[in-house]
């Protein structure tokens, strides 16, 4: 079964690893899944953040303006 999440976050650093982890994190993810994060402009490094998870889940990041 494929499953997309689509997330749009502004000034999520401090909830964003959690929320992703739970997505991730499970005994049984499943095969087809596709999540994209659309990032917004924030003040608190949220962007930073979202690209550092990048390279520890398969996540498409889209920046917005």
């Amino acid at each position: 079964m494929n499953v997309s999440l689509v997330m749009m976050v502004r000034n999520a650093a401090g909830t964003l690893e959690r929320c992703l982890a739970s997505v991730f994190d499970r005994p049984a993810p499943l095969a087809d899944e596709a999540v994209v994060v659309l990032g917004g402009p924030s003040t608190d490094g949220t962007e930073v953040l979202l690209r550092s998870l990048e390279s520890r889940w398969p996540l498409r990041v889209i920046a917005l303006p």
